[in-house]
């Protein structure tokens, strides 16, 4: 009942933005080749914030996690690379491990905490790309540019209005299967495709991967110092 009730409450909204954004397609297409629209990337962000483990949380630096999840469309280096799970995943899941890899002193010392945090947050970015049906089903911008920005415009409509439920999260995700991790969530949710599932796989499986990746932090930084 909650799904129709949140959907009939935003019926009117997803028809105004539908014809007021048409104006703004021309500057959106100017300046992206790819996006799920910032607002929508720095909800999960947030919300992905607000739920993390009082015991990890000390790493993550908002500031930087947010500027990371809206990063790939707006620097070079990932703007121009398309935002498709096939173009990216292993980028993705090589990242993960990687992070995953460091402890604290690593990030301090070496890597640094600003980049940490960003990369951290390209990731969920990427992530929340491959949960987006405008993305799943590869709506290109030269084919289908207006059904792409229109989708995006109303999902990021929806997310500011969604409850989301912090503790929707899978704490025991093994980061040695991360892959198959994601690519199970990926064939549930092409099962049930729309705004709503959008929003639920995308912060679920960002929030689990976040969270997996932190302890997995703390996890070497404590094996760091019983060494030291």
């Amino acid at each position: 009942m909650l799904y129709c009730i949140f959907y009939n409450n935003l019926q009117k909204v997803i028809i105004v933005c539908l014809k007021r954004d048409i104006i703004s397609i021309r500057l959106l297409k100017e300046r992206s080749s790819c996006i799920l629209l910032a607002g929508t990337h720095k909800v999960i962000a947030k919300n992905i914030i607000k739920s993390l483990d009082v015991n990890t949380k000390y790493l993550i630096n908002d500031k930087n996690f947010i500027r990371g999840n809206l990063k790939p469309d707006n620097f070079s280096s990932y703007k121009f690379k398309k935002h498709y799970k096939e173009e990216s995943f292993n980028m993705i899941v090589s990242k993960i491990h990687f992070l995953a890899s460091l402890s604290e002193q690593k990030i301090v010392n070496e890597y640094g905490r600003n980049k940490f945090n960003q990369e951290l947050g390209v990731v969920c970015h990427f992530v929340s790309d491959y949960f987006c049906l405008a993305h799943e089903e590869r709506w290109e911008f030269k084919r289908k540019f207006k059904t792409h920005v229109h989708y995006e415009m109303v999902l990021g409509r929806i997310s500011k209005e969604y409850k989301y439920d912090s503790s929707c999260r899978n704490d025991d995700l093994d980061l040695c299967y991360v892959a198959n991790f994601i690519n199970s969530n990926l064939n549930e949710y092409v099962k049930l495709k729309g705004f709503e599932s959008d929003i639920i796989f995308a912060q679920y499986v960002c929030n689990s991967i976040v969270q997996a990746v932190l302890k997995s932090v703390a996890k070497n930084t404590s094996e760091n110092l019983m060494i030291i």
